[in-house]
């Protein structure tokens, strides 16, 4: 009885190690990342791009006024390039309405921005880029590095009983591979 006990078990070993083999597989796969070098965005001025600074001015307003810098034409607006990959797309994220703070803080005027953009360096050609949008950095052989310019202008109207002063805001434009 014990020797027919040691077979037995023995059978149900065998049998559980067949069963195991026979009812498992595996299989193998490679598992890779490409790392994207870092996104860059770089302002310039179109009046005077040799100085660097970066900066709207619509200039001179009176009370119950409207100001407009056309971003397709004017030397006022502010140029953006984002370098980054060749051929990669990228997300583009502003707010529509801008405040600008009188320098005491007493009061404000909201101005609205307007983008516009193109993969090629032609600001005349450039079309509406708005928030949420995706464009594509472009780039020729052998030069890899892919980039996408971008014109900022926009228009403001003051109030009747506007507060007059100088008024100071920012606008940031951020671009993400994401």
């Amino acid at each position: 009885m014990k020797k027919l006990l040691i077979l037995l078990l023995i059978i149900a070993e065998e049998s559980t190690s067949f069963a195991q083999q026979w009812w498992q597989a595996s299989s193998n796969v490679s598992v890779t990342v490409r790392v994207l070098p870092l996104l860059g965005l770089t302002t310039s001025s179109l009046r005077f791009p040799d100085v660097g600074q970066s900066s709207i001015d619509f200039g001179l307003a009176t009370q119950n006024d409207s100001k407009t810098i056309d971003p397709n034409s004017s030397s006022s607006a502010v140029q953006f390039t984002a370098t980054g990959v060749q051929g990669v797309k990228i997300h583009v994220i502003y707010s529509y309405t801008q405040l600008m703070e009188q320098n005491s803080g007493s009061s404000a005027i909201s101005w609205t921005p307007e983008l516009v953009g193109s993969p090629s360096n032609s600001q005349p050609d450039a079309t509406a880029v708005h928030y949420g949008d995706w464009v594509t950095l472009s780039g020729t052989f052998p030069n890899l590095d892919g980039k996408y310019y971008f014109w900022l202008g926009g228009s403001l109207s003051t109030g009747t009983n506007q507060v007059a002063g100088n008024y100071v805001g920012t606008f940031t434009l951020t671009v993400s591979y994401l």
